[in-house]
């Protein structure tokens, strides 16, 4: 055997070990949190001691991560609904659903840590301000808005799920969340 065959039969081994939609399903529903329990109280402590220009710092940080999560989820509903199938279609759901939980997360650090007051649209007006740079607009305002209309205009389009599911799964959480 070849080098290329090993990697060819390493694949296999590794996609027989995937877990499936439903897994994923069964995994989502034993890891839950709640974003309404938490106690920020020490944050905020933590917050005031920090100097302005750490604050200032930070403040990028935390604006990309609050827009990016609202972004995706006021977009992932047309990869729900192209799922190819009824457990996908499950599993994709628990995203929508922890996506929009990760937002009101971050509401409720800017009300509660950050001091921010006002409706949870003026509070992301407010961090969009820190995320206008040309690659932040390119992937949320542009690639991950027109991949998944194209899913809503065309839900049975295979290909055009696949490339939306793709941007949303390894650009945005699998490179930018996770770094």
């Amino acid at each position: 055997m070849d080098e290329i065959d090993d990697l060819y039969v390493q694949i296999d081994d590794l996609a027989r070990e995937r877990p499936g939609p439903l897994e994923l399903y069964r995994r989502w529903e034993q890891q839950q949190w709640s974003a309404t329990e938490l106690d920020f109280s020490v944050d905020r402590q933590h917050w005031a001691m920090i100097e302005p220009a750490g604050q200032d710092d930070l403040m990028g940080f935390f604006a990309g991560f609050f827009v990016g999560e609202q972004a995706v989820t006021d977009t992932l509903s047309p990869l729900v609904m192209g799922a190819p199938s009824e457990e996908s279609r499950l599993f994709l759901a628990t995203q929508l659903v922890d996506e929009a939980r990760h937002s009101y997360f971050f509401a409720r650090f800017y009300s509660d840590v950050l001091g921010q007051k006002g409706t949870m649209a003026e509070t992301l007006n407010e961090a969009r301000g820190w995320t206008e740079t040309d690659s932040f607009n390119q992937i949320f305002n542009i690639d991950l808005i027109e991949s998944t209309e194209a899913v809503r205009l065309d839900p049975t389009d295979y290909s055009t799920w696949v490339e939306a599911i793709t941007l949303y799964h390894m650009l945005v959480e699998g490179v930018l969340a996770l770094v």
